[in-house]
C-alpha cells in the first residue's frame, strides 16, 4: 500500500488542542434548559466528512445531559445535531460517551456546543466536558457520499430523557412508535438506549426496529442484543448503537424489546438520530 497517498486523506484533527486542554467546559444555569453556546473549533481546517464527539462528566453524581452541536458565527449558530445524550451516575467517575456522526462540514466553519442537564436543582456547578475529532473527506472516486442532515426523535427536552418502551418478559413487548414520518431518505441512524429510573436489576435481552404503519411493522433490525445496567436512584449508562441502514422518506419507525427475564417486564427508553 502507498502510505504516502493514504496519509494525505486519513488525518484526524481534534479540538480543543492540547495547548488549551483536551476538553471545553459547557455549563448551564437552569434545569432542563440549554445554556450558552461555547466555541469548540474556530474554523475547520478542511472539508469534513464526519466527526467523533465525546462528552464527559468528571464527577460521580447522578445526571443526564443533552448536547447540541452548532455551526456558524458567534450569535448565529445553526444546530446540525440536536440533543445528543450523555450520562453519569453516583457510582461512576469521569464517565461519558463518544458518538461518531457522519455529517459533512465545509472547510473554515466555526463549531460550537451548548448543553442542558436534568439535575441542576440537586447539584450546583454541574457541567460537561466536550471534545470533537474531525475527519476529512477522501478524494478517491469511490469515497462514500457525504451526509448533510441529522434529525432527532424520542427526546424529551422537558425531562432530559428518551421515549419509554417496555421489554416483555422473555417475549416481544408492544411496538412503540418513535418516528411518524422519516423526513428524508436516511442512510444511517444512531440509537441511544437507556434503562428507566427505578429499575432494580440489569436489563438483558434484545430489541427490534420496525418499519411500517402501526399494526403492520416489519423488522429491519431484528434480534439485536442489548445489555443495560441499572440504577435504582438515577440513570444507567446508555448504549449508543450506529446502524448503517437505509430508510425511505415518509417511513414510519417503531421499536420493541424482549427481556431475558422470564417473569418481569423491563422499562427502557430510546432516542434516535437519523442521517441523510
Amino acid at each position: 500500500m502507498d502510505w504516502s497517498l493514504v496519509g494525505r486523506n486519513s488525518r484526524c484533527v481534534s479540538y480543543p488542542t492540547s495547548d488549551t486542554g483536551y476538553f471545553v467546559e459547557v455549563t448551564w444555569t437552569s434545569e432542563d434548559t440549554k445554556g450558552d453556546w461555547v466555541e469548540i473549533c474556530s474554523g475547520t481546517p478542511f472539508n469534513v466528512s464526519g466527526f467523533s464527539f465525546t462528552g464527559r462528566f468528571d464527577f460521580n453524581k447522578t445526571a443526564t445531559a443533552f448536547v447540541d452541536i452548532g455551526i456558524g458565527a458567534d450569535g448565529s449558530e445553526v444546530v446540525i445535531v440536536e440533543n445528543l445524550r450523555f450520562y453519569t451516575n453516583t457510582w461512576l467517575v469521569a464517565s461519558g460517551s463518544t458518538y461518531y456522526l457522519p455529517l459533512s462540514i465545509p472547510s473554515g466553519t466555526r463549531i460550537a456546543v451548548r448543553a442542558q442537564n436534568s439535575s441542576y436543582d440537586q447539584y450546583d456547578n454541574v457541567d460537561i466536558n466536550c471534545n470533537i475529532s474531525l475527519f476529512p473527506h477522501p478524494s478517491f472516486a469511490s469515497a462514500p457520499f457525504p451526509l448533510h442532515r441529522c434529525v432527532t426523535y424520542g427526546e424529551n427536552v422537558y425531562t432530559t430523557t428518551g421515549l419509554q418502551f417496555t421489554l416483555g418478559a422473555n417475549t416481544w413487548g408492544s411496538w412503540q412508535l418513535f418516528c411518524a414520518a422519516v423526513p428524508f431518505n436516511t442512510r444511517s441512524m444512531i440509537l441511544s438506549l437507556d434503562s428507566e429510573v427505578g429499575e432494580s436489576s440489569p436489563i438483558g435481552g434484545a430489541f427490534q426496529i420496525g418499519i411500517g404503519d402501526p399494526g403492520s411493522e416489519y423488522p429491519i433490525c431484528s434480534n439485536m442484543p442489548t445489555w443495560l445496567s441499572y440504577c435504582d436512584t438515577g440513570y444507567s449508562p446508555n448504549n449508543n448503537l450506529f446502524l448503517p441502514v437505509e430508510i425511505p422518506t415518509n417511513s414510519v419507525l417503531s421499536i420493541r424489546g424482549k427481556s431475558s427475564s422470564t417473569t418481569t417486564e423491563k422499562d427502557a427508553n430510546v432516542i434516535a438520530y437519523l442521517f441523510g
